[in-house]
Formats: C-alpha cells, sequence, structure tokens
C-alpha cells in the first residue's frame, strides 16, 4: 500500500467511524508530517503563548550575545504593549531533576541539584517572523499590574523551515536560562529602553548594608564621578574582615571604642560657649585624678628678664624733661634687668625728693621663677599627658640646650648646659623612646590602680586622644607611634594642637595647656555643624600624606581577610601593616537616620552586624557634574542581600525605576555586582 492509499484509507475511518477515540499514539506518527494539527495534537499540546521582544535598558539588541559571569547581571526591558500572541504547537515537554549547576567555580564537589524544564514547539505566523531577537514568553498576558508575577521563558533556539513555512523554537524558564555556576545572567524590568543621557541616579539599598561603591560606566569605558546631592550625606566606615567563611565577620572599627563618640566632643566644645571649629582646652575633657598644685614656671638661667609693669608712684619726681609727677601717679611701662642693670635704693633721710641710691648690679640671671596669677587646675592624669608631650619634643629636638662645650686649657670638653633637659636626655638614653614616654601613662595607671578600674571610660578617652595627637605625640598609643601622618585617614577626625612649643634659646621649656582643634579628612567642620565631604561615591580617593599618597582598594570579586586589630592604635598602621582594610559607606537624606549613623562612631559595637545595623536603610540621591550616556553600573556591598531600588532620571527629567534583588543572601562573600544596561 501506498502512503496516498494509506492516508485516504485513514481519512474515510475517520468519517464513518464517529466513535473513533483519539489515539496519543496515532497522532504522533503524523505531527512530524505537518497533517491537520488540530487532529494530530492533544488539547493540552496547543497553546497560546505571548512573546515580547527584550532589549538591554539601554536599548541594545543581543545578536552579540549576553556577558555572563557570577558578578554580571544584564538588566533587560520590555512593556505589555509590546506582545504578540502566537499559537504554539508543544512537539516536547520534559522536566528533570539533574545536578546541572556548579555552586563554585572554585569548588568542583559543590553541585546544585535543580529541576530543569526544556519545551520545544512548533508555530506559524502570518507577518515575518524575527528569529534573531531574545524573547520573553508567558502563557498569560503582561499587564503592568502582574508582571513581576506571571511565569516566564526565554527562547534558547528559533529556526525557520521555508520548507513548510514553520517556525521551531526551544524555550526554557527564564530561572533556567544558564546553568553555568551561580549566577543571575539577566533580569527583566518593565521599562521602555533609556535613549536619553543620565543626569541623577537615586539609590535605597537593604536595611542594614554597608557600601563600597556605586560606579557608573559610560559608552565609552570610563567611570564618571557621581557626587552626593545637596540634602544626601556619605559617611565612611573603615572595615576589617576578619574571616570569610563560613561567612563573612566584619570589624567596624570606627565604631569601637577606641573612637571618642563625636557627639562627646561637640558637646564638649558647646559647653565651654565655643563654636565647633574653635580651638580649646583639653583639660577638662580629660579631668580624672587630683587637681594640680599651682604651677610655677622655672628658667635655670637667663640672659635678660623683661616685663611689663602697672602701678603707682611711691612719691613724686621730676621727669626726664623737667616735669613734676605728683605721688600716688599710676604708671605703666616696661621693666627690664640684664647683666649690669642695677636694683634696690635708699632714700636719703629728710630728703624725699633726692636722688635714688642704687646699690645693686647684676653679674649674672639664674633660677628665674614665675608664679601665674590664674591657672587651670588641671588633673593628675591630665598633668601625666603633659609630661608626655613635652618630652616626645624634648626628644624630637635630641634634647638641645642639654651640654655645652667648653673650652678649658686649649681643651675642648662637655658640661651640662641645663640640668633639667640633661636629667631627661638621660632617661633616653640607648632606650626605644616610644616606650619610654608610654610608661609615664603606664606608670601612673599602675600607681592609681583603684582610680583606674572604677573610671575606664576616662581612661579610654585619655588613651584614644593620645591617638588624636599622633602629629605631636609619639608613644605606643599613637598610630604608628606618631611617626607619620597616617592618622589622618585612620581616624575619622582627630586633634590639630595649637599651642605647639617654641624654643629659640634652647632653654628647658613644658606644656601648660593642650589647645587644640577638631579637624578631619572627612568631614567638614563649621562653626555649627559637621558634615561629610562632598567626596564621589563612585571611587575611593586618594588621600595626599606627607610622607606618601594611599587610598583605600576598593571591593572586587574577591575579599582579602585580615588579623583582627587589637585595641592598641599602632596595629591600625598602613606604612608597616597589611591589613585588609576596606573603606566602605552609609548614606542618608534622613535627618533621623543621619544622626544614627553619627551616633555610630565611638558606639563600642566594633562587631558589624547587619541585624543590630537593621534600621538603617542608605537612601540618597547622586549627580553627575554632567550628563552621561551610562552603560554599566558596578555596585559593590558588604551584606547587601535584597532589594535594591535604583533610579534613573534623564535629561528629559523622565524616571527609570528599577526594583532589584541583588547579591545573594546564602553567600555573605557575594559582594560585588556589574549590572549591563
Amino acid at each position: 500500500m501506498t502512503n496516498k492509499d494509506y492516508y485516504e484509507e485513514f481519512e474515510t475511518e475517520l468519517e464513518e467511524d464517529k466513535d473513533f477515540i483519539e489515539s496519543f499514539s496515532s497522532k504522533k506518527r503524523y505531527q512530524s508530517d505537518g497533517y491537520i494539527e488540530d487532529l494530530t495534537y492533544t488539547e493540552a499540546e496547543v497553546k497560546k503563548f505571548y512573546f515580547y521582544p527584550l532589549t538591554t535598558l539601554t536599548g541594545r539588541e543581543l545578536k552579540e550575545g549576553i556577558r555572563l559571569a557570577k558578578e554580571k547581571t544584564t538588566i533587560m526591558c520590555t512593556t505589555p504593549d509590546k506582545g504578540t500572541s502566537l499559537t504554539l504547537y508543544l512537539t516536547e515537554e520534559d522536566s528533570t531533576f539533574d545536578l546541572n549547576e556548579f555552586m563554585d567555580p572554585a569548588n568542583y564537589s559543590e553541585q546544585l541539584m535543580k529541576n530543569s524544564k526544556n519545551m520545544a514547539a512548533m508555530f506559524k505566523c502570518d507577518e515575518e517572523f524575527n528569529i534573531d531577537k531574545l524573547y520573553v514568553i508567558t502563557e498569560e498576558a503582561l499587564t503592568n499590574d502582574n508582571f513581576d508575577a506571571v511565569t516566564k521563558y526565554i527562547n534558547k533556539t528559533i529556526s525557520f523551515d521555508s520548507t513548510d513555512g514553520r517556525y521551531y523554537i526551544n524555550f526554557v524558564p527564564i530561572e533556567e536560562f544558564t546553568s553555568l555556576f551561580d549566577a543571575r545572567p539577566l533580569i527583566l524590568v518593565n521599562s521602555e529602553p533609556i535613549s536619553d543621557k543620565i543626569k541623577e541616579i537615586s539609590i535605597e539599598t537593604p536595611a542594614g548594608a554597608l557600601v563600597g561603591q556605586i560606579k557608573p560606566v559610560n559608552k565609552d569605558g570610563r567611570f564618571p564621578k557621581l557626587y552626593a546631592k545637596e540634602g544626601t550625606q556619605v559617611f565612611p566606615k573603615l572595615t576589617f574582615p576578619f574571616q570569610t567563611q563560613p561567612v563573612l565577620s566584619l570589624i567596624d572599627y570606627w565604631n569601637s571604642d577606641q573612637i571618642i563618640p563625636l557627639n562627646d566632643i561637640l558637646n564638649f566644645i558647646k559647653s565651654k560657649g565655643k563654636k565647633y571649629n574653635d580651638s580649646f582646652s583639653l583639660a577638662d575633657f580629660l579631668k580624672l585624678g587630683k587637681p594640680s598644685e599651682k604651677p610655677v614656671l622655672r628658667v635655670d638661667s637667663g640672659e635678660k628678664i623683661r616685663f611689663y609693669s602697672k602701678g603707682i608712684r611711691e612719691d613724686g619726681s621730676y621727669s626726664m624733661n623737667g616735669v613734676w609727677i605728683p605721688k600716688n601717679e599710676p604708671y605703666e611701662e616696661w621693666i627690664e634687668f640684664t647683666k649690669g642693670s642695677k636694683i634696690g635704693y635708699k632714700v636719703a633721710s629728710g630728703n624725699p625728693g633726692a636722688a635714688r641710691l642704687l646699690n645693686k648690679i647684676i653679674d649674672d640671671i639664674y633660677q628665674v621663677e614665675v608664679t601665674p596669677k590664674e591657672y587651670t587646675n588641671y588633673s593628675a592624669a591630665f598633668e601625666v599627658l603633659l609630661s608626655m608631650l613635652t618630652e616626645s619634643f624634648w626628644k624630637d629636638n635630641e634634647f638641645e640646650g642639654a651640654i655645652k662645650t667648653v673650652d678649658k686649657d686649649g681643651q675642648i670638653i662637655e658640661e651640662i648646659d641645663d640640668k633639667t633637659i640633661y636629667v631627661r636626655s638621660q632617661k633616653y638614653a640607648g632606650q626605644d623612646r616610644y616606650s619610654v614616654t608610654t610608661n609615664l601613662w603606664l606608670a601612673w595607671k599602675k600607681v592609681n590602680q583603684d582610680l583606674v578600674i572604677n573610671n575606664q571610660s576616662i581612661i579610654k578617652r585619655i588613651e584614644s586622644v593620645m591617638a588624636m595627637l599622633s602629629g605631636q605625640l609619639k608613644c605606643n598609643y599613637s598610630i604608628n607611634k606618631g611617626d607619620n601622618d597616617d592618622y589622618k585617614i585612620l581616624l575619622p577626625y582627630y586633634f590639630e594642637l595649637q599651642n605647639p612649643i617654641e624654643n629659640p634659646n634652647r632653654n628647658w621649656v613644658e606644656y601648660k595647656d593642650i589647645i587644640v582643634k577638631l579637624k578631619s579628612s572627612y568631614f567638614d567642620i563649621t562653626a555649627s555643624e559637621i558634615k561629610p565631604k562632598l567626596t564621589p561615591i563612585s571611587e575611593n580617593i586618594v588621600h595626599k600624606l606627607e610622607y606618601n599618597h594611599y587610598a583605600f582598594p576598593e571591593l572586587t570579586k574577591t575579599i582579602e581577610s585580615a588579623s583582627i586589630p587589637s585595641s592598641m592604635p599602632l596595629d591600625q598602621q598602613l606604612a608597616n601593616g597589611e591589613y585588609s582594610k576596606y573603606q566602605l559607606k552609609s548614606f542618608s537624606n534622613n535627618k533621623d537616620d543621619i544622626e544614627k549613623i553619627k551616633n555610630q562612631y565611638g558606639s563600642g559595637e566594633i562587631t558589624f552586624n547587619p541585624l543590630t545595623n537593621i534600621y538603617i536603610i542608605n537612601k540618597g540621591n547622586f549627580e553627575f557634574k554632567e550628563v552621561e550616556a551610562i552603560k554599566e553600573l558596578i555596585i559593590s556591598s558588604f551584606y547587601g542581600s535584597g532589594k535594591w531600588k535604583i533610579t534613573l532620571m534623564t535629561e528629559a527629567n523622565i524616571e527609570i525605576t528599577l526594583n532589584l534583588n541583588l547579591f545573594n543572601k546564602f553567600d555573605t562573600n557575594n559582594s560585588f555586582v556589574n549590572l549591563i544596561l
């Protein structure tokens, strides 16, 4: 029997036998031959699907393919009005569980068992169908309301058979579009493509996230700077990842009790009737222990004594030009004593107007003492800090003036010139200078143990001030022991000394007070407020220091761990230490949240926990100096898993809002994502 005879017989059977039961197997015999589709496919195999063409958010077609990597995600867009409905005849539909995905390309022993679904179909189309496009395919028509909820598929292959005029398609659920490794190659959004340049970007992160950078990439592959707009404040955070497995664990160093709370400093300045950018004394800020005795200024030897004197004349006298100056007349004049000056007098008996008889001639001046009329009642602990600063100064000057060289009988010998300076020089001779200075404080603490135990907060404050004075104080509590100015970037704020010792005469001098100004590399400090400096959130700035330049490393795909820094500031050093330091950010345009972030500095919560930081949601508005054609957006974050709301404002003031689930909640080391727009 020929094929033609067989078909004619089969058609006759269909007409005559009304009780013919459709057989699935018999239909399958004719599907591939294109026999009447309605008779050769079951009802479940004939379905209406909706096709929506996809482009990237900036309107690019994907003929060149999609860039795939664990950290790369392409933002695709379409809108419900672009849909085309087609009737598909399913030729294959299978669903299997299989080990088909590596969780980590570097760990081949860890795979994911997942349900892999694959569908194949054929269809006809009255109009020419573009097989070069990528489509999102749904069984339910998309609307603005159901866009995110409807099950979606993506075509893997589409081909056209010109012999029978049919299209053949393979498609899979959008979640199955890649099986390379743990990645999100596509994110689909309901949006028209962006045709304009971007002028602003607004960001809202999941609660508890710390942000590294929001780094735009323009059409030329360059990185335009993105600045916080007025009202948005960006706060720096110095972090140390000390553990990366099984989960990320983080030290938030500037939250530790090694940092004096910012509000403690500001409230103290206000209590003194000062402005935030005024100079002030640290004496009352560091008050601990018994008050000091009234200070006496001593100079072992001097060349001249000069002072300004005010008083009244004991008796009348003639001036140099012959004018009589009566008794008890007020006077103001400079009085000066040097070698050869005459002092003391007698008044001739019975002759008050007679010339004074001067009877003492100065040959040398030494052991000069001056006791002030008014003085600050310093505490014992503050006195120790004064001594540490004083000895740091003299050591820096190599105790100049301690000895002098003299010629005795043609032989040059050394003699003690200033006993006080000499005694200090001998204490430091052959010793570690930092330890000697530090021991002044440690010895005081040992003698005053009860005071120390009962006043831990003020003890910690004094030791933190030593770090903040690293520019003048060289000891083991100073950043890098005070040898450079790295403290300016390793501390959120520091003290700049306003009353440095100046000693042109090489005589013993010492600090009588510590007058400072609050300074910062990260905050602008004005008379009435302190707020973060305007720096780009798109990059880490390069800090220009006295001895070098430094920029904190940006977050990348690989997080480097570090040893936990101890409580000693010297462990935060840049020049000699290789701790992995990441300077992350919190930002907000909400006044209450801004205050909460400020209060975190020095709060004592050194281990960062996103659960305890849950009340902080980074929310801010950022702008470019000039509009930019943005093609990518690189985002780095610690604990950034969750919904990110990213709003792009175009040059034409059109807002495109993206609600994106970024990062992996099961992988806290996933800190870097590259959004292809």
